[in-house]
């Protein structure tokens, strides 16, 4: 039997979540369909946003500069890196630990590697972590504030200020994108008080980008390099960026 169009863009967006990319010829046979329909299926992927067609398949979508792309866009782009990030930036945290998680979908991945922990209370704005089976075995503390509904998140005034009551053991956050100058930069301003109220909020900030990060765009600046503890990573990121880590006092690791 057929599948119907949804059902083939999600398988596509399933093979892109895992692999990082698609074949066409590759999703043609999974899916029992030409080629010609699943060259038809990413062109329209493509123009929803969710994909960026190549010769031969797709690529994930880069998101623009002055805007975050909806919750499941971002959450197919380089999967099996921020899985490997993810995997390697738990392993710091420790039973029984308050940990503040923000709605990015690199730190979302993370709630899987800290099922093997106990008693810990998870402080999060994503409604996506809230509803993850993964999430389930710990305490989880909602900040609420005003729902942003693409991007599956608690943001405003009303958020920032629930953040800052707390005080956590660690906070795992990521950015839109990295600057030597810039530090921390996020796509606008009630992200960039998010951001500023998860690392004020915990005693240590861990932050987690997949390696394009470094140099990409962003419009404002959220927070100074020097603000977080440690940047997890998955490549190593050239000599000029080593040093200006090393200035400001960060941690570097690479998940490989």
């Amino acid at each position: 039997m057929s599948l119907l169009p949804d059902e083939r863009f999600q398988t596509i967006l399933d093979h892109l979540r895992r692999d990082g990319r698609v074949l066409v010829a590759e999703v043609a046979r999974a899916l029992a369909v030409s080629g010609e329909t699943v060259r038809r299926d990413l062109l329209k992927l493509e123009e929803a946003g969710l994909l960026r067609r190549c010769h031969g398949g797709a690529l994930p979508a880069p998101p623009p500069q002055g805007e975050d792309l909806p919750f499941p866009a971002r959450s197919v782009l380089n999967i099996a890196a921020k899985r490997r990030i993810a995997a390697l930036a738990a392993a710091e945290v420790r039973d029984g630990e308050a940990i503040m998680l923000d709605s990015s979908s690199t730190v979302h991945e993370i709630v899987r590697p800290l099922g093997a922990r106990r008693g810990l209370t998870l402080v999060t704005n994503s409604v996506a972590l809230l509803s993850d089976p993964h999430a389930m075995p710990h305490q989880l503390l909602s900040v609420g504030g005003e729902w942003r509904r693409e991007l599956m998140t608690f943001a405003g005034p009303l958020a920032v200020e629930a953040i800052r009551r707390f005080r956590a053991d660690r906070a795992f956050i990521s950015v839109k994108a990295l600057s030597p100058d810039g530090g921390l930069l996020v796509a606008n301003a009630e992200d960039a008080a998010l951001k500023r109220a998860f690392i004020d909020s915990a005693a240590r900030t861990v932050l987690l980008v997949d390696g394009d990060k470094f140099d990409g765009p962003g419009l404002l600046t959220a927070a100074p390099l020097h603000a977080v503890d440690r940047i997890v990573t998955d490549r190593l990121p050239d000599e000029r960026w080593r040093a200006a880590l090393d200035d400001a006092g960060v941690a570097l690791d690479v998940a490989s």
